[in-house]
């Protein structure tokens, strides 16, 4: 998804297969880069395999859980001013997870992911959002990453029962990153869901964009 070529333009690149193998990490669905106003905000480079080198939402219920080699692209809108991207990964940890996402051109993109239990079991479910710079949590739990030369970066995250946490990670042999971590705990049916929410802009004097979200 993006708004153009020139380096100040939005771009947002989704990864569609797994590339399961020694070197590779199971990206299925993970936001892989994310660029605006000249600034990458978003980032995967990574030398080692672990789940910190990823922008995505991560399940488990403590059970072995099938693999699969790509996601499937459900919707794909362009109108010009608003596009969006839905795309499926069948098998996340046994839970099947949808990431939708909506981009309002020139402004904002709102990333929708929604994880639907394959068993009746208790989840566990963790959401992250990783960052080159460093990331301040206000009282509101809303993420705030200054980027520098005045461009900073909002990620405002909603839904009921949800622990949010920021922190700096250990070394992954590429850099030290900034981790953005949301947490929800739930015992689900098989087919009940849950759902995060996210709302990511960036601003600067240029464009001082000021969104929020409205229930």
């Amino acid at each position: 998804i993006r708004d153009g070529f020139k380096p100040d333009q939005a771009f947002m690149l989704l990864m569609s297969t797994q590339l399961i193998n020694f070197h590779c990490l199971n990206h299925g669905n993970a936001i892989i880069q994310y660029t605006d106003l000249g600034k990458l905000l978003l980032y995967t480079s990574s030398r080692l395999v672990e789940k910190w080198a990823r922008n995505v939402v991560t399940s488990s219920n403590g059970r072995p859980a099938k693999a699969t080699f790509a996601c499937v692209k459900k919707a794909l809108i362009n109108s010009g001013d608003v596009s969006a991207f839905s795309s499926v990964n069948p098998y996340s940890g046994n839970s099947e997870w949808t990431r939708n996402i909506i981009h309002k051109r020139g402004h904002f993109f709102v990333v929708i992911d929604k994880m639907k239990a394959l068993d009746d079991d208790e989840y566990a479910f963790t959401c992250r959002w990783r960052t080159y710079y460093p990331q301040t949590l206000d009282a509101d739990g809303v993420c705030h990453v200054d980027a520098g030369d005045g461009v900073s970066m909002r990620i405002i995250g909603t839904g009921q029962n949800i622990n949010h946490d920021s922190r700096q990670a250990k070394s992954d042999g590429a850099t030290r990153p900034y981790m953005y971590i949301q947490r929800k705990n739930a015992n689900l049916k098989k087919g009940d869901a849950v759902t995060f929410k996210n709302l990511i802009y960036a601003s600067s004097p240029k464009r001082p964009d000021q969104c929020e979200i409205k229930d």
